[in-house]
């Protein structure tokens, strides 16, 4: 039985794709075979590139990947297929005695979503697309030579079409918490991460303000707790699988003051050189006298990155910035309890 507990020293790529195919009949009875993919593979047996399959003394089943020069492979590297041409790879299975035998795709590590495996079984007749996990019944018949040995079973990799991931709508707005961020995409299946970014300077340059990762909804949605005051642009970054990058159309938002619905706040000593104080005021001290309010207090910096965060549970709050850089800050107070924005007020930190 071959024992694959690692590829040969000095022939394995991390990023290149592998398959880890198993042939099972029990806990006793497995044995498996790696197939790796380059684009300078040969399709004949390579020294140290590819592993000779040894054998074994009279295994209970055996799988290797033959070559083009017919030598059995316990690890074969073969060439990418192309958009015209797929890349077989012949099996050869065998076992000690008639009966029942599975297949199973057990790892699938680095191959892209324009690739395609296929388990193609040429004695039925039968294909089965597989995916990491997937397995394939099947039986050996020892008197019928066609139901084992190197000509019943091949793994067809193919190159398929993928449609690119496209934004439809992409919209920002002013809402209570900050800036929401919407938008719809289509054929996103193979979109790892949406990245939202924003630009303060007419842009020229963009900063993230937050990630989503695709869940095939089509449907998206992110607050961007701190907008600054003046002109927020904001658009997202697709990057799928195949690190292709592509951006969507820029919406643009206006922050003449900050939004002030029932508490104002202020912030002093201004400069400060080691401390701050807020006071947020309520408009209708009324409202005090039946609830405690809290807030979420961010400092960001004048590249819109969060770079403090604290707690108020009353309406007068002392925090330490002597460890920041000197420049200016926003503070943005949020109200705890329905995650309103509170209002934003800036400080300079000599």
């Amino acid at each position: 039985m071959n024992n694959i507990m690692g590829l040969p020293k000095g022939s394995a790529i991390a990023e290149e794709p592998l398959l880890r195919l198993q042939m099972f009949k029990d806990m006793e009875s497995t044995d498996e075979i790696v197939v790796r993919m380059s684009s300078t593979a040969s399709d004949k047996s390579v020294y140290n590139e590819d592993a000779v399959d040894m054998g074994g003394i009279a295994p209970p089943v055996s799988l290797s990947a033959m070559s083009a020069d017919s030598v059995k492979l316990a690890i074969d590297l073969v060439s990418y297929p192309t958009k015209r041409k797929a890349e077989v790879v012949p099996l050869y299975v065998d076992a000690a005695a008639s009966g029942a035998y599975k297949l199973n795709l057990n790892q699938v590590s680095y191959l892209q979503p324009s690739y395609q495996v296929m388990l193609r079984d040429l004695a039925l007749k039968d294909s089965l697309i597989m995916q990491q996990g997937s397995s394939y019944s099947f039986n050996i018949d020892k008197g019928d030579s066609s139901t084992f040995a190197g000509g019943r079973f091949q793994l067809v990799i193919t190159h398929i079409q993928v449609k690119e991931p496209k934004v439809l709508t992409f919209n920002a707005d002013k809402a209570p918490a900050g800036s929401l961020l919407t938008w719809k995409a289509k054929d996103e299946r193979n979109t790892t991460t949406f990245y939202a970014e924003r630009s303060t300077d007419k842009g020229q340059s963009f900063q993230p303000v937050g990630s989503l990762q695709s869940n095939n909804s089509g449907n998206y949605d992110l607050v961007d707790k701190a907008p600054l005051i003046g002109e927020n642009q904001y658009r997202l970054k697709l990057l799928d699988f195949s690190n292709n990058i592509t951006y969507s159309n820029i919406a643009k938002l206006y922050y003449q003051t900050a939004p002030n619905n029932s508490v104002n706040i202020r912030v002093f000593p201004n400069p400060t050189t080691s401390a701050i104080n807020l006071s947020m005021q309520q408009e209708d001290n009324r409202l005090s006298n039946f609830r405690i309010e809290s807030y979420d207090i961010r400092i960001v910096n004048s590249f819109g990155m969060v770079v403090k965060t604290a707690v108020a549970k009353q309406s007068d709050w002392k925090g330490n910035v002597g460890d920041l850089q000197p420049g200016t800050y926003r503070v943005q107070v949020t109200n705890r309890s329905n995650n309103s924005l509170v209002g934003i007020a800036s400080f300079v930190k000599d």
